[in-house]
């Protein structure tokens, strides 16, 4: 699915529906792109960026530096990363184990948010998000 803007801040990010999702974004600089999921009692979140094709995406300097950060409802940081071991300089937020999710703190409604680790721009990059129970 395509970003559809304005979704630069956490307060103008779309709540998309779904638990299981991909968007495809780019040209960030500066520029936030956040998306709303909302969660149940118990789940998990399983964040990363990508090139759609299972590797980093890049910019002219090379590898793309992307940053993932997730805020709940009253806009405080519950997980966040940079450059995810073994995804070179993606970012992933996940669980201890690969694929198992952070657990989330509560039920609720939290944003996603994409920013440039390295303020470069990034022409394309692909947010794969998933919810698990």
């Amino acid at each position: 699915m395509p970003e559809v803007e304005p979704n630069d801040s956490r307060d103008t990010a779309p709540l998309i529906s779904g638990r299981q999702f991909s968007i495809e974004a780019g040209s960030m600089g500066t520029d936030v792109d956040c998306f709303g999921v909302r969660a149940a009692a118990g789940d998990s979140l399983v964040a990363y960026t990508h090139d759609g094709n299972g590797a980093c995406p890049t910019d002219r300097r090379g590898p793309a530096n992307t940053l993932i950060t997730v805020v709940d409802s009253v806009l405080t940081v519950v997980a966040q990363n940079d450059d995810a071991i073994g995804h070179g300089r993606c970012s992933r937020i996940d669980g201890p184990t690969l694929g198992t999710g952070f657990v989330l703190p509560a039920a609720g409604d939290y944003r996603v948010c994409v920013s440039s680790g390295g303020g470069a721009n990034i022409e394309r990059y692909v947010l794969s998000v998933l919810l698990l129970p």
